[in-house]
């Protein structure tokens, strides 16, 4: 084992214990689907990470047909941004961001740039209305920079607190 090798297992090993970005993410869903129970519907799942970069006018965002969640990540899958689409498509709303070949259009926010992964949570078009209720769970738990509700934390924190 050479030197990096080496270097690559301790670091490995010391963040072996630390929860990953995505699995936060897990979590919350998780979370949401215990407190919020849906007796008739499947529990809500995330789609896979959807490279953005490697988009094509082929390639369709998951989840493409139905209303939802889209949860924009960096490189490290670090939750960027939450939004929902409640009315129409998520291939409407995330059009709406990126080109076909995944670049951002008219970046409205510097942090567009850093956006690396997509993932989805669908809902039936039946249900279109749960769409901003999960998108507001996943802000109060994520805090997401990208959104204004997630950046006032000390907020949400002081009313989790007067809640319990």
């Amino acid at each position: 084992m050479n030197s990096n090798e080496v270097k690559q297992l301790a670091t490995a090993i010391h963040n072996a214990d630390k929860p990953r970005p995505f699995q936060r993410l897990e979590k919350a869903l998780d979370e949401m689907n215990t407190t919020y129970p849906r007796p008739t519907l499947p529990l809500l799942s995330l789609s896979p990470p959807f490279d953005v970069r490697q988009r094509t006018n082929t390639k369709k965002w998951p989840n493409a047909e139905l209303p939802g969640v889209y949860i924009f990540l960096d490189e490290q899958q670090q939750v960027l941004y939450v939004g929902k689409e409640s009315h129409s498509k998520l291939n409407v709303r995330l059009d709406s961001w990126f080109t076909k070949a995944g670049k951002p259009r008219l970046a409205k926010k510097a942090w567009v740039f850093g956006v690396h992964y997509v993932v989805t949570i669908c809902v039936p078009k039946s249900n279109s209305f749960e769409a901003p209720a999960i998108e507001e769970f996943l802000i109060r738990r994520l805090c997401p920079l990208g959104n204004k509700h997630g950046r006032s934390t000390a907020f949400w924190h002081n009313f989790d607190q007067l809640s319990q």
